[in-house]
């Protein structure tokens, strides 16, 4: 009875510390965030609210990965990773987040650690949590209750696109939206092919290297893009925004089902239902499906000739072969050089990797040795059949007398505009022919004249001496450029130049000038650092008692941008402002840029101005030759 009553106690312990073991793992597996002081190792996971998605450090790879739960873990889908191309050792490696926010990754195998966020202030009042959406959010809590994403997942995407994850770019930060492929299927570096949204064209833009390879098409009133399969587009739904904040892209579903596209090594964009973009098919001489023509086609290729894949290797006896070893090249680059050289008509990946090429040139495309490898012959295009060739005429036919349709009225079109510039010629060599010489009011049509005085052709003769080269002023100017490092004191003194010569164009001349394109570029410079304006071809001249100006005229300016057509000595004053900035900072302000700052230079320089730190903008080659009184 004893020894029953221990044997009870004993099951009724065991049941206890299984009920409190399990209880556990089900709380741990339903945790969402990590809090200042929490960590995740890779035996530990965030998973969603609803379970959608985990985030956990990769059993298979180096890295911190999504999976996507679709039946049961044996089922997972991975659609983001956090920089592929730092691997970590997954068993030390350990993710968290510290007391002054700073979301981090450590392990074995690097002296420092990964930083994923650090707030420029320290705060410990942040959360990373893994949404249903599938973004990681690191988000600060503010005392009101409210809730500011302070880094998030979705600003990085990797090979895959999930609904509500965006392509495009932020016009607040400039950061750029796009999916970039792996090298190879088991190479997880950043690979040759990316997907962009263009905003101008609104379309899907499947880039090699840079350069455009495929495009989607424009978006149809029907909600489909031009260049995808309609069967595969007809559970999404697309959001297109621009606006101040962002040009983007992104699709939900419309079942509410856990879908994705997949950008492969090889360039395919796939779907759950099958190829969004099939780039297998562009070879540069067609633009069917959204391909791109190329410009650098071989001649010995010709339209329908594409490399088919093999199992098997080429014969030794028949073929001639050759090595690139460079492990930079996959699979892609194999297919592009051996399209672009005729002496190869196949190829197969050289190592283990999917890495390196070997190329073929084989006479008899049957002789092949069956081993265990897969390689990529070129495959000539099938003839044509009789009634094919009388199919094709027919619709040459049709082509011909649709361009004679379009073409009839564009050559009326030109042969009127070709008479209007005639008739245009022969007026202006009446004016140049002339012995008057036409002042601005002269030519002033309700606005539409020349504001610049026309001399005629002889005059112009004799003033220069035939054009002799002891009467030419300079190369691109009054006299030869200099370029020197500038210290203060020349600094003021070149800015001094300017504004007397503008207080001269705006005051005391004859007719008061506008110059409307007051920029470094228009400032010239003689070996004593004499300033001189130069540039009016887009100067607006007006009597001393106008103030203001209409014109009809477009006319744009690096600093102001004056598209009302109205013109005054604020335009003028606006610019030599911004030049001032440009002389005194030694930057200039289209190409100003910041991250912490906004991406103007004058904004930049009124908060400055405003926080009292107008110092920071100074030149810091000025050193010691300026006095801050």
């Amino acid at each position: 009875m004893i020894s029953f009553k221990i044997e009870k106690q004993v099951v009724l312990i065991y049941l206890w510390l299984w009920w409190i073991t399990t209880t556990n793992i089900c709380v741990k597996a339903m945790k969402d965030s990590l809090r200042p002081g929490d960590t995740l190792n890779s035996n530990s996971s965030l998973c969603s609210k609803q379970g959608k998605y985990c985030l956990q450090f990769s059993n298979t790879m180096a890295i911190i990965t999504y999976r996507c739960l679709v039946i049961s873990t044996d089922n997972d889908t991975r659609v983001w990773m956090y920089d592929r191309n730092q691997p970590v050792d997954v068993k030390s490696a350990v993710l968290s987040l510290d007391y002054s926010g700073v979301l981090k990754i450590e392990s074995q195998n690097r002296k420092l650690p990964i930083i994923i966020y650090s707030s420029p202030q320290p705060t410990n009042n942040t959360m990373a949590t893994i949404l249903d959406t599938g973004n990681f959010v690191l988000q600060q809590l503010h005392p009101n209750g409210t809730k500011s994403i302070l880094w998030q997942s979705f600003d990085y995407p990797t090979n895959d696109l999930i609904p509500t994850m965006k392509l495009g770019v932020n016009r607040k930060t400039g950061h750029n939206w796009s999916l970039v492929s792996w090298m190879t299927p088991i190479l997880i570096n950043s690979g040759e092919f990316s997907l962009e949204w263009e905003p101008k064209q609104g379309e899907l833009n499947i880039k090699k290297r840079s350069i455009v390879y495929w495009k989607s098409g424009k978006l149809k009133s029907n909600g489909i893009f031009e260049n995808i399969p309609a069967n595969v587009q007809h559970m999404y739904q697309y959001i297109i925004v621009s606006n101040k904040t962002e040009e983007s892209f992104s699709f939900e579903v419309r079942d509410g089902k856990l879908m994705q596209w997949y950008l492969s090594p090889k360039g395919r964009l796939v779907g759950d239902d099958g190829y969004i973009a099939n780039t297998d098919m562009c070879y540069g001489y067609n633009n069917d499906g959204g391909c791109q023509k190329w410009e650098d086609v071989p001649t010995c290729r010709e339209p329908g000739e594409m490399f088919q894949e093999k199992a098997g290797r080429p014969s030794t006896d028949n073929s001639t072969w050759w090595f690139e070893r460079d492990v930079t090249y996959s699979y892609s680059d194999c297919k592009m050089r051996c399209w672009k050289n005729c002496s190869c008509n196949g190829f197969q990946v050289l190592y283990d990797n999917l890495t390196g090429c070997i190329f073929y040139l084989w006479n008899s495309t049957q002789d092949v040795h069956m081993v265990p490898n897969t390689f990529y012959t070129l495959v000539k295009p099938t003839k044509s059949t009789p009634n094919s060739h009388g199919r094709r005429w027919i619709w040459i036919g049709a082509a011909i007398a649709s361009a004679l349709l379009i073409l009839c009225p564009l050559l009326l079109c030109l042969v009127k505009k070709k008479q209007k510039y005639a008739l245009k010629d022969k007026k202006t060599k009446d004016l140049a022919d002339s012995n008057k010489s036409y002042d601005i009011k002269d030519l002033e049509d309700d606005f539409k004249g020349h504001d610049i005085k026309v001399f005629n052709f002889t005059s112009i003769l004799e003033a220069t001496m035939e054009f002799s080269p002891e009467n030419k002023l300079g190369q691109g100017g009054y006299r030869p450029v200099y370029k020197k490092l500038l210290d203060w004191k020349k600094r003021l003194y070149i800015i001094e130049g300017i504004a007397q010569g503008l207080l001269y164009l705006l005051k005391y001349s004859r007719l008061k000038i506008i110059h409307r394109d007051l920029k470094a570029s228009n400032i010239l410079l003689d070996e004593n650092m004499n300033a001189k304006i130069s540039d009016f071809g887009m100067a607006r001249m007006f009597a001393q008692q106008e103030s203001t100006v209409n014109t009809n005229r477009i006319w744009i300016h690096v600093s102001r941008i004056c598209n009302e057509g109205i013109c005054s000595t604020k335009s003028d004053v606006y610019s030599f402002g911004v030049l001032l900035l440009e002389i005194i900072c030694g930057r200039k302000n289209n190409s100003f840029y910041d991250v912490d700052r906004p991406l103007n230079l004058i904004r930049h320089a009124w908060e400055l101005w405003n926080d009292g730190e107008y110092l920071q903008l100074l030149d810091p080659s000025l050193n010691d030759t300026f006095v801050p009184e």
